[in-house]
Order: structure tokens, then C-alpha cells, then sequence
């Protein structure tokens, strides 16, 4: 697909990978829409970027999958289409399996695989509409080889591996 004039969203885009794959996309033509849950990061993230109206920030935690298709929407209202759709929001919590919360736990597990699988079904229709897309999922060295103390981290991404090759 070229990247020339087509819609990027970015969910934890605000940093690192996400940050880094938002330069990229706009260096190839894109516009991009960048997620994350911390509204004045994604404000600086969008300053560092300097693309002006190519760009929008969306304050947004991915594992809140039911507001997924208001910010499709979004996406698709201000750049007219949405194209490609990067999985990226993660997180983690280290330590012992019987050491972390409920809350941890679940967590992780809802932003590393419940999410990314949840928002690839969400956005089809769009990318329909858009006569085209692509979905990149972005995993980590944890789903080929489990870490120690990262249980549920290396779990998640080795299902979001999984997901990505089926």
C-alpha cells in the first residue's frame, strides 16, 4: 500500500515506538492521528512532530474498547478516511504472578491483547469504506521468549503474536 495520502492511527503514540512510527508515516506522506492517555504528552508529541494539520492527538486509553468506534469516526471525519490502524498502547506490570493485583493483572491484559484484537474487529468498516487497509500490531521480544517475572506481559504478547499470524 503506498503511504502517500492515507490516514495513519497510532494508539500510545505519544512515545516511544508510537512517537517514532507517527515521524515515520508523515515522512512517507501520511496524516496521523496519534492516542494516548495523557493529554499533555500527546500535546508535546504533536509539537515534536511539527506537521500541523496532518496531525491529530486523541486523549484516549485504548483498553477503553466501547469508545473505539466514536474515534474511528473522528479519525475518518477529519481526514476524510482511516487506512491503517497500529496496535502499539501497552504496559506492563513486573513482579511475581501471586504478587500482582486484580487490577494489574487485568490491566495488562486488556491493553496488551483484549484491545488490539477488540479495535482490529472495530475498525474494518472503516478501512472498507477507505477501499483499503492495514492493521500492524505491534508485539515484543516477550511473545517469542517469555521473561522472567513478566508472566502476564510475555502471555499477552505471545496471544497478540498469535492473533497477528492467524
Amino acid at each position: 500500500m503506498e503511504i502517500a495520502g492515507k490516514t495513519v492511527l497510532i494508539t500510545g503514540g505519544s512515545a516511544g515506538v508510537g512517537l517514532a512510527a507517527a515521524q515515520r508515516f508523515l515522512q512517507f506522506g501520511a496524516s496521523v492521528a496519534i492516542t494516548g492517555r495523557d493529554g499533555a504528552r500527546l500535546a508535546q508529541a504533536a509539537a515534536q512532530l511539527g506537521a500541523g494539520d496532518r496531525v491529530i492527538t486523541i486523549a484516549w486509553d485504548a483498553a477503553e474498547i466501547a469508545r473505539a468506534g466514536t474515534v474511528f469516526a473522528e479519525v475518518e471525519r477529519r481526514f476524510g478516511a482511516l487506512h491503517v490502524l497500529v496496535n502499539n498502547a501497552g504496559c506492563n506490570h513486573r513482579g511475581l504472578l501471586e504478587e500482582l493485583s486484580q487490577e494489574e493483572l487485568l490491566h495488562v491484559l486488556d491493553t496488551n491483547l483484549r484491545a488490539p484484537l477488540a479495535l482490529s474487529r472495530t475498525v474494518l468498516p472503516f478501512m472498507r469504506r477507505a477501499g483499503q487497509g492495514a492493521i500492524v500490531n505491534v508485539a515484543s521480544l516477550a511473545g517469542r521468549v517469555p521473561l522472567a517475572h513478566e508472566s502476564i506481559y510475555s502471555a499477552t504478547k505471545f496471544g497478540l503474536r498469535a492473533f497477528t499470524l492467524a
